[in-house]
Order: C-alpha cells, then sequence, then structure tokens
C-alpha cells in the first residue's frame, strides 16, 4: 500500500487572456489510487489580468438616432474612467464606467471596462453582469468571454465556464490561459481525459509548470502513471522549489513500481519541506517495498514526531511486513 496526496493549489480568480496572478487557495481534492493511497494535490487556474480596453471616442453611439450631446458625455465619463483605473482608483473607475453606458447602451467596450472594474471590486455579480451586456454587443470579444468564463470558474459554475472557455477558442485557439482553465473546467466535472487534452495544448504553446503537475493529475487520474511521471517531471524541471511537485512525481513513480525513482522524488520533497508527513510516509513504505525494513524504521522514527496516525500506520505496516523482526 502507497500513500498518495496529490495536493491542492489557487483556484482561478477572473482575468483576461494572458493573466497570471493567483487566487486564494481552495481545499484539497483526496481519491483513492490503485494502491490504496489518497488522491492527489491540485492546482487550478489564473488570476486577474488588469488589462483595460481603450475604445475610440464616441463608442457605439453613432446611428442616426445618436444624440451627440449624449455621446460626448459618455466619452467624458469613459476617458475619466480610464485614467480612475489607471490610478487604482476603482471605486471612481466604476462610477465613470457606469455613467458612461448609461449614456450610451451600445458600447461594448465601456460595458467590458466596467465589469473589469466591478470585479476587481469584488462586485462578482455586478461584473459579470456588465461582462454578459458586452459580449451581447461583441459576441467575439474574447476577453468579455474569457472574464465571465473565469468568474463562472471560481464561483463552481464549472459548465458555463466550459462553454465560455470553449466559444474563446473558437476565437483564438492559441490563447494558452483559455486552454489552462479548459482543463480546470474539465477536470471538476470528472472529464479526466479532455482535462489532459487541454493541458497539453496549454503546456504546448508555452512551457508551463502549473499546466505539466495538473496535466500530471489528469493523466494519475486515468491511471496513466508513466505519462503522469513524465508530466510532473517537467513540472519540477520548471518549478524545483516546490515539494509537492516532487511529492506527486514519487506518487505516480510508486504506482507505476519505479520504487528507486519514487524514493528519489520523495527524498527531494523532503529536502525542500524535513515536515512533511506524507512524503515522510510514502518514502517508508517505498523502502519496504524495496526490503529496505532499517530505512523504513528510520523513516516511522523521524514520522513520530510529525503525525502520530501516519507514524502508527507506518509501524503497523513495518511489522505486518518484517514480522516483527
Amino acid at each position: 500500500m502507497l500513500l498518495c496526496c496529490f495536493s491542492a493549489q489557487p483556484a482561478p480568480a477572473q482575468t483576461a487572456p494572458g493573466g497570471r496572478a493567483q487566487a486564494g487557495p481552495r481545499p484539497g481534492l483526496k481519491k483513492r489510487t490503485s494502491s490504496g493511497a489518497q488522491g492527489f494535490e491540485q492546482y487550478a487556474g489564473r488570476g486577474p489580468n488588469r488589462r483595460l480596453i481603450r475604445a475610440a471616442a464616441g463608442g457605439r453611439g453613432d446611428g442616426p438616432n445618436a444624440d451627440p450631446l449624449k455621446i460626448a458625455a459618455a466619452t467624458e465619463h469613459y476617458e475619466r474612467g480610464v485614467k480612475y483605473f489607471e490610478a487604482g482608483r476603482y471605486g471612481p473607475a466604476a462610477r465613470a464606467f457606469q455613467a458612461a453606458v448609461e449614456l450610451d447602451a451600445e458600447w461594448s467596450e465601456a460595458y467590458y471596462n466596467l465589469g473589469l472594474t466591478r470585479a476587481l471590486l469584488g462586485q462578482r455579480e455586478d461584473a459579470a453582469s456588465a461582462y454578459q451586456r458586452a459580449i451581447e454587443l461583441n459576441p467575439d470579444s474574447a476577453s468579455a468571454l474569457y472574464n465571465l468564463g473565469n468568474l463562472r470558474l471560481d464561483s463552481g459554475s464549472d459548465g458555463e465556464a466550459m462553454a465560455l472557455f470553449e466559444r474563446v477558442l473558437r476565437i483564438s485557439i492559441k490563447l494558452r490561459d483559455a486552454w489552462y482553465n479548459l482543463g480546470v473546467a474539465y477536470s471538476r466535472e470528472g472529464r479526466a481525459a479532455e482535462a489532459a487534452e487541454a493541458f497539453t495544448q496549454a503546456s504546448s504553446l508555452a512551457p508551463d509548470a502549473l499546466a505539466y503537475y495538473n496535466l500530471g493529475l489528469a493523466y494519475a487520474t486515468l491511471a496513466r502513471y508513466d505519462e503522469a511521471a513524465d508530466a510532473f517531471a517537467k513540472a519540477a524541471a520548471l518549478n524545483p522549489s516546490d515539494a509537492r511537485v516532487y511529492y506527486n512525481l514519487g506518487t505516480a513513480y510508486g504506482e507505476s513500481g519505479a520504487n528507486g525513482e519514487a524514493a528519489a522524488a520523495y527524498r527531494k520533497a523532503l529536502r525542500l519541506r524535513p515536515g512533511y508527513a506524507a512524503a515522510r510516509f510514502n518514502l517508508g513504505l517505498t523502502y519496504l517495498r524495496m526490503d529496505r525494513a532499517r530505512d523504513a524504521r528510520a523513516q516511522h522514527r523521524l514520522l513520530v514526531k510529525l503525525d502520530a496516525e501516519m507514524a502508527r500506520e507506518l509501524k503497523n505496516l513495518i511489522t505486518q511486513r518484517t514480522g516483527g523482526r
């Protein structure tokens, strides 16, 4: 039996294509694998891109019934909103963009900027409404579709998020972060094969530790452990300071029977985080599989100080394997 905890990381915030900052943590997913272990830790999506769309003066208010005075006033509010936004004054910026769309209700870019500003203020539903209106006015607005998708993903509406990211990719197939967050949505819906394809597409557009990490998780869910190990190894090469990457690499190696490689990966995880109880436990079990009972007992002695329950379980397994010798 091998304990494998494949860990959890930040949930997606809302962003336009290319954004990378991340939001706060979610609890880890716990799953059972073929060896009776507990599941993998998982990363999630991308964070907000504060990209403001600059529109031509006058917006969309150029029809036969347009009121030139209203259009001029809308433009003035819009430009004021841009200045406030760039100064980091999101409250006044939101009020200015709101005034602009009240005067020119056909201005897609103003609605997009209103949505972005509302989102930065934490007003998610108001932001979503503004993005939806921007999309109604301009169905090919990849930025509005993407940001609305991230709002939906962050709120747990994974099916709706999936549909929005798919629309983004029909407009522009090479948006790496749209592929990435589509993979996150697929993962949450239990569609591991499609998630693996999405993360593969994301990592092919630009090597990325997070994409390779989640690709490894998708392969692990499919019990394709050799491919999972390859993905985790690529993640480790790009992010060698994250103990969880080596931990999951060790677990994937262990599931595929490569015990020497698994032990080496767990040792790397423990060099980075000596108090990593799950890695200590798995290293002890791996030593047992390699008939290195003395080394397994050494890990047990260290584990006692970290997690008493895990230490008892490891001791029982050592006793079962060695007959108390």
